[in-house]
Parts: C-alpha cells; sequence; structure tokens
C-alpha cells in the first residue's frame, strides 16, 4: 500500500514494530522477553507491517515462518504460553483466523517452508466447528478445574480425565464471535474468520453457510452493520461508536458477502 514511499509517521511506526521483534521472527508482549512471545501477536503485528508496504520484507517473512514453526512443532494451531491442555479444544480456536489473515497479507511465493501447512491446518479447524461453533459444553467447568490444577502436569490429567468422562464432547456458538468488532485484538469474531478465509483463497463451502447467515442477519435494512464489541477506550484513539453503524464493519461484511458469492 505504502512500499514506493512510506510516509514519514508510518514509517517511525514501522521502525519502532520492528526494533521490538525477537530474533526467532516473533513479537513478545513481554518487553522482548521470549517467555512472552505469542503467536497471535506475531501476527497482528506482522500482517499489519504487510499491509502498510513490507509485504516482502525479509523480517515479515521471518514472522511467517515463527509461527508456522510453532504450528508445525505442536503439530495443531497453538500457543504456547497458553498451551493446549488448558482448553478442552486442545488447540486455539482464537488464533486460526489472525494467522490466515497474516498469510493473506504476504505473496505466496515468499511463504517460508510449513506455511502451506499451517495454512492448511487454520482452515480444517474453521471448518471443522462451522467458523464459530467452537465452545465446547462443560468448558467453564473444565477451566475451574484446569485453574486448581496449577502445574501443567497436572492440567494435562485433569483434561485427559474430563474429556474421557465427556466424551464425546457437545459444540455450541462461541457468543463472542456473534457480536462483530473493529479493531479486534487477539480474539476474532465470525466475520473476521471469513475475511481471512477468504484472503486465502476459500471459496463457499456448506460448513461456511451458518456464519454466512449470522452475518446477513445481522445487517440493518439499509445493509449497515453495527458495533457490538469495541476496544474503545483501551487504545490511543477510539473507533467509531460502539451500538452505532460501522463503516468499517459494513466494509468487512459486503467483502465477505462478496467473497462468498451473494
Amino acid at each position: 500500500m505504502y512500499a514506493s514511499g512510506h510516509c514519514h509517521r508510518i514509517r517511525r511506526a514501522a521502525d519502532y514494530a520492528f526494533s521490538r521483534q525477537l530474533d526467532d521472527g516473533s513479537w513478545s508482549a513481554t518487553n522482548r522477553r521470549a517467555s512472552g512471545s505469542i503467536p497471535c501477536l506475531t501476527a497482528n503485528v506482522a500482517r499489519s507491517l504487510a499491509r502498510m508496504g513490507w509485504s516482502r520484507d525479509e523480517r515479515v517473512v521471518a514472522a511467517v515462518a515463527n509461527v508456522a514453526g510453532i504450528v508445525r512443532d505442536h503439530g495443531v494451531v497453538a500457543c504456547p504460553a497458553g498451551g493446549t491442555d488448558t482448553t478442552l479444544n486442545g488447540y486455539c480456536h482464537m488464533l486460526a483466523p489472525k494467522l490466515l489473515l497474516l498469510l493473506g497479507e504476504v505473496p505466496r511465493d515468499l511463504w517460508p517452508d510449513g506455511a502451506v501447512a499451517m495454512r492448511d491446518e487454520c482452515v480444517r479447524v474453521l471448518r471443522d466447528k462451522q467458523v464459530h461453533r467452537c465452545l465446547p459444553k462443560g468448558s467453564r467447568e473444565f477451566a475451574e478445574l484446569a485453574y486448581e490444577a496449577k502445574t501443567a502436569e497436572r492440567t494435562a490429567a485433569v483434561r485427559e480425565r474430563f474429556l474421557a468422562e465427556h466424551a464425546p464432547l457437545e459444540w455450541g456458538d462461541k457468543p463472542g464471535w456473534l457480536r462483530f468488532g473493529y479493531p479486534l485484538s487477539y480474539n476474532s469474531d465470525a466475520l473476521e474468520a471469513l475475511l481471512a478465509l477468504a484472503g486465502v483463497g476459500e471459496g463457499r463451502r456448506p460448513e461456511y453457510e451458518p456464519a454466512l447467515d449470522v452475518v446477513r442477519a445481522t445487517a440493518d435494512p439499509q445493509m449497515r452493520w453495527t458495533m457490538r464489541n469495541s476496544l474503545n477506550g483501551k487504545m490511543i484513539s477510539d473507533v467509531e461508536t460502539k451500538g452505532q453503524p460501522s463503516r468499517w464493519l459494513t466494509l468487512r461484511a459486503l467483502q465477505v458477502l462478496r467473497a462468498f458469492g451473494d
């Protein structure tokens, strides 16, 4: 977008963001300490830089390699900081759209080893849960048990026992994913997830219809979408008004409906 001539302020912001990047290509939530490196943050920062014109920068590609390596090493869409034994899903559903959004901004010819496999796994979990039907019954009960377990070994044992006693899991809508917002942080919603899927070339499939139905149903008579979730008050600047029609959400919704053939 700004590749040929970044304005001074954007370049300064990008320089600062790159200065906080760790040697392994990730970004940390704890002042450049490796222990605070998390893939959702890495994906969000790298995607923003790519959109601002650095999509072919080797540092952005290094970020893709980092998150792809995490998926490869864990065998699932995982957040090492949160672990995979602290959720009944066994993976991080919130992370899948963030990784796809990053891939959608980086030219395919620059995707490092593991990026295609990461894309396929992110698409698979979103298809499997019909995008937003990813909340397992009993998740609150399990979260309390996992918190009480405290150690990783105990948590893994608690999860294994809980799954054995409650199999097969029943899945329901994730309520927060049905309340659209912009911008979003580490979490996502059904609208952003559909946008992420479209960005990596996904076409219309039966698994996406429930989420597309939600998008259509939340439009007002003037085909505008209302901000139901907001980070206003937590950022330097507010973005539009919660409870009011949103130009950003309307743009996203129309992009999604067009991409999937509506």
